[in-house]
């Protein structure tokens, strides 16, 4: 009680201060002074009184009005906004009383009684309502006062507007109903009292979404249930190609996927990406959902534009569990996706143990091949991973595949970095010397990859040390530019040839020089001399 008496006493100091002020400039400012001086005067004690309303000062306001701030009605209608967006229902019946308009609109047309209703306040709608307010317009945008009502959640406020014979199917200028505002904010109740007054289950918004979509996307299963029993279309197509079903998925709400399947909804449905709920579930590892969908009939073998199937998705994301229920189904084992990677290369790729001992238990083709020429083994090898590299070979996998282009089997192995698959492929007859489909050797990766000691053992098995790639690049210009001293001057030693250059006419030294090292391209340069 005392801090209110302070605040009180305060703002009394601050309206007499004022005054004062007034009186004092009057008596000494020039003619043209004192009316500038007096329109600021007037906007601030506009702006305070305003500023009160919204803080629900309602001593000060009555202050204020005694000094005829009610005779201005902007300032009165923005006062009364403000109040109403701040649910001050006191400061709203005093303005009202004192003239301010009911019908006030602010920023878009968005009027007191939306502010009102989208607060829930069903006293202060009742007040305006009572005092003129027009419960059936629209602000700039399109939106009612009705739709505010269903935004805020209050069935009571929302029957008094369908009372007061509001449209219940009015769309704003973005094409959305009261009912799909409701299924936004799953608002159960309310959307059965617009069902009841005769909302239209299938009307679309201006990107072709309708009330049903709204409430699948965000997992309102009540919601679905209650619009699917009003026989909303669970086979809708928005306008940009893309089924409401897939856009199901991603919920990972079995029980709802499960209402939209009971309802017809196509278990086939592709969107622009060629994508289908099956591949769209398998990606995401929901098992409940892949498995009512191939309860349903869902064609497993269905690719997207990735070239990629169910069982492609599943692998590539990992998911294990997912690519047993799918192997219990016969999948195409070896589906390749639009690079000609199968499911067997894409899990050797990943190092992911289980997947790749579960596909060739399964039958994967331990021999497939993409289109740059990687096999699984060549994969696993490329990863550094000497288990899966084992157990591909144990199945079967070939050192040389037929038709074989691209990077070499122990060409990967040397990428890969890992000396246990190098010298397992090497005792198992890989040529030391072999080139790949652009001319690179072992050596060459080995120096890339700044592996000494891999390069030490190709030379002992007799690698070629001035071999030439397909443009004339060798090894000791790989090692100039990696910056590798210590293979630099083993390859030296070996009788590497430092003035050897590419079709372009680049060397070691140039090789050296735009790896930015400097020592070495010295060294080079006296070798060169």
């Amino acid at each position: 009680m005392a801090k209110k008496f302070l605040s009180l006493n305060y703002l009394l100091l601050v309206v007499f201060i004022a005054v004062i002020g007034m009186i004092g400039f009057r008596l000494v400012a020039e003619p043209d002074d004192r009316d500038s001086y007096k329109k600021q005067q007037q906007a601030a004690r506009h702006a305070a009184f305003i500023d009160y309303a919204r803080k629900g000062y309602t001593n000060a306001l009555e202050m204020f009005l005694e000094t005829g701030v009610a005779q201005y009605a902007p300032a009165m209608d923005a006062a009364l906004l403000a109040a109403a967006e701040e649910n001050r229902t006191e400061t709203l019946k005093l303005l009202l009383d004192h003239g301010a308009n009911p019908k006030s609109r602010g920023p878009e047309g968005f009027s007191v009684l939306m502010h009102a209703a989208l607060r829930a306040n069903l006293e202060t709608v009742t007040l305006l309502l009572d005092k003129g307010a027009k419960p059936l317009h629209q602000d700039s945008v399109g939106r009612t006062p009705l739709m505010c009502a269903v935004a805020s959640g209050n069935s009571e406020m929302v029957q008094r507007f369908l009372d007061l014979k509001a449209d219940v199917n009015r769309t704003d200028k973005n094409g959305l109903t009261s009912l799909m505002w409701a299924a936004m904010a799953g608002r159960l109740e309310i959307a059965e009292q617009l069902l009841k007054a005769g909302a239209k289950v299938d009307t679309t918004d201006k990107n072709g979404y309708t009330a049903l979509w709204l409430a699948v996307s965000r997992g309102h299963r009540e919601l679905t249930s209650l619009l699917l029993k009003h026989e909303a279309n669970p086979a809708l197509i928005n306008r940009e190609g893309y089924p409401l079903f897939i856009d199901a998925i991603p919920t990972g709400d079995d029980q709802l996927i499960d209402q939209l399947i009971k309802n017809n909804a196509p278990v086939n449905a592709r969107d622009p990406r060629g994508q289908t709920p099956l591949i769209e579930a398998s990606l995401r590892g929901n098992d409940n959902i892949v498995k009512l969908l191939l309860d349903a009939g869902a064609d497993i073998n269905l690719k997207n534009q990735e070239g990629q199937t169910a069982l492609l998705a599943a692998t590539v994301a990992g998911k294990r569990s997912t690519v047993e229920l799918l192997l219990t189904k016969k999948p195409d084992l070896n589906a390749p996706d639009k690079f000609g990677r199968t499911a067997l290369i894409e899990s050797a790729l990943a190092r992911d143990h289980s997947l790749v001992q579960l596909l060739l238990d399964a039958g994967a083709d331990v021999q497939a091949m993409d289109h740059e020429g990687l096999t699984p083994l060549k994969a696993g090898a490329l990863r550094g991973d000497f288990e899966i590299v084992s157990t591909i070979l144990k199945h079967g996998g070939q050192m040389v595949p037929k038709k074989d282009h691209g990077i070499s089997t122990l060409n990967s192995a040397a990428f890969g970095g890992n000396m246990r698959i190098v010298r397992l492929f090497l005792n198992r007859g890989a040529e030391v010397n072999a080139k790949d489909q652009r001319g690179l050797t072992p050596l060459m990766a080995a120096a890339f990859g700044n592996r000494p000691d891999m390069v030490r053992l190709f030379l002992k098995r007799g690698a070629k040390i001035n071999a030439k790639s397909n443009n004339g690049w060798t090894a000791l210009m790989s090692a100039a530019f990696e910056g590798n001293q210590e293979i630099v001057e083993m390859l030296i030693d070996a009788g590497a040839d430092a003035t050897a250059e590419t079709r372009e006419g680049w060397n070691a030294i140039r090789s050296a020089e735009m790896g930015k090292h400097l020592e070495i391209k010295k060294a080079l340069q006296g070798l060169v001399r």
